[in-house]
Formats: C-alpha cells, sequence, structure tokens
C-alpha cells in the first residue's frame, strides 16, 4: 500500500525528533537567499559550507525569484523575533515567501531517482501525487498520492497539481515551512524551476532550471543543509548575530 508523503520528511534526519539540534553549531551547509527587499519578487541565491575555520562561499550569486508579495515571516528554526524584522506573519494564500530559517526535505521530480546524483531522498511524482492546501482537510500542508487515500478520506476542496504540466515542478526540493502544519499558516513551500526572472512565485523561491539543479545535487543530508531567507538589507545582521564575517 502506498503511504502518505508528508511535507515534513527529510532523509536520515529530523530535527523534531533529535531537541539537541542547533543549526547555528550542527548545520554545515547553507542556501542563502537575499531578496532585493522586502516586498520585493527578485533574489540572490549563494551557497555556503562549514569548515573547521568558519563559513566559506561555495558559489557565486545564482539569480532567482520568491513570492509575488515579497515576503513574510515563516515558521522554521528561528525565533519569533527573527533579526528583528517586522515582518507580517506568512498566510495562506499572501504570495510571500517566507523568511526565516529552514530545514530542507526530499527532492520531489518528474523523472526515476537520478543515480548518484541526488543526495536527499527522492521521490518521483505521479499523475496521482497532490499537494494540500485546504487549510480545513487533516491532509493540508501535505503532499499526498491519492492512490493511498480512500474517496471518502479525500477533504480536500483545493489543492496544487504536482505533476505540472509547465514543469515548474520537474524539479524541486520541499522546504519545511509550518511542520505542525497549523491551518492557514501557509503550505506546500519548494524550490523549484522559474518561469522567469521577472515573475514571482505563490510563496516558493524558484530559478533557471540548471541553477537548481546544481543547488540540488549540492544538498548533504549529513550536513544538514538550512535554508536562510531574508531580505538583502538584513545580511549583515545575519552575519552579526550567528557568525563571524564569512570568508
Amino acid at each position: 500500500m502506498l503511504g502518505i508523503l508528508a511535507l515534513s520528511s527529510l532523509a536520515g534526519f529530523s530535527a523534531a525528533a533529535d531537541a539537541r539540534f542547533d543549526f547555528r553549531r550542527d548545520a554545515k551547509q547553507m542556501v542563502l537567499v537575499a531578496a532585493e527587499s522586502v516586498e520585493g519578487l527578485r533574489a540572490k541565491v549563494s551557497l555556503w559550507e562549514k569548515a573547521s575555520d568558519g563559513w566559506h562561499r561555495h558559489s557565486e550569486n545564482i539569480p532567482a525569484v520568491v513570492g509575488r508579495h515579497g515576503l513574510g515571516l515563516g515558521k522554521g528554526l528561528h525565533e519569533p523575533d527573527f533579526l528583528g524584522l517586522r515582518l507580517p506573519p506568512k498566510k495562506e494564500g499572501d504570495l510571500k515567501a517566507p523568511a526565516g530559517v529552514f530545514l530542507f526535505g526530499d527532492i520531489y521530480g518528474y523523472a526515476p531517482k537520478p543515480s548518484k546524483i541526488l543526495k536527499l531522498n527522492y521521490v518521483q511524482v505521479f499523475d496521482s501525487f497532490e499537494g494540500v492546501d485546504d487549510p480545513t482537510s487533516k491532509f493540508y500542508n501535505r503532499i499526498v498520492d491519492t492512490r493511498a487515500i480512500r474517496p471518502a478520506e479525500r477533504d480536500w476542496k483545493s489543492h496544487e497539481v504536482m505533476r505540472r504540466k509547465d514543469d515548474l515542478y520537474k524539479w524541486l526540493a520541499v522546504i519545511r515551512h509550518n511542520e505542525t502544519n497549523a491551518p492557514g499558516d501557509g503550505s506546500l513551500i519548494f524550490m523549484h524551476v522559474w518561469k522567469g526572472p521577472d515573475q514571482g512565485t505563490a510563496g516558493c523561491t524558484a530559478m533557471e532550471e540548471s541553477n537548481l539543479l546544481k543547488v540540488l545535487r549540492w544538498l548533504d543530508p549529513a550536513k544538514h543543509p538550512i535554508l536562510v531567507q531574508i531580505p538583502a538589507s538584513a545580511i549583515n545582521d545575519w552575519w552579526r548575530s550567528w557568525i563571524r564575517t564569512p570568508n
């Protein structure tokens, strides 16, 4: 029997199951997304890796986009007063990407698992997969395979098609936002393929396919990768609040 595919999964590691996890101490990879402004849709992505002597940049800036209405404060590993950002909380349907610090979940894609390319757990998407964005549903904020759910249990009134005709979800990584699945606090947050550099998302972070694949191939669950998503104006505050000046 096929099981429900939940957004909270992360291959080989669960912060919820390990109270000792501290992203400031334990994360060894960071995807830093610097949005051009609180309300802007353009962003730059950079990859960072932690060595014994501190953090080092692993990539040049990668062009990306975030929510069409910019950023809202998300629900992740960060504190409620994260960097003193006075952002409205991320809500369902606000077209804002979540600001904060988040773990990565599984990678989803249309193809059979690419051998020796991806380190995070990979799930092949079929036409039966739906992402539930209905806050009243018991499956809210989850990707489900409808073949595994009896018709009488399909209580959602809205969902995202996960095998899209426009291929925006040809490859995606789940961002572990709102892991308690609190109704209305935002759902189905991904890093996926973009429509273009001037087209924001409904709340995800997106980039050109070849760049996305570079990021996905780099992510290593053994290094507990995190996504840090903030306005560019808060970059210096981020480094000061957490670690010394990066190398």
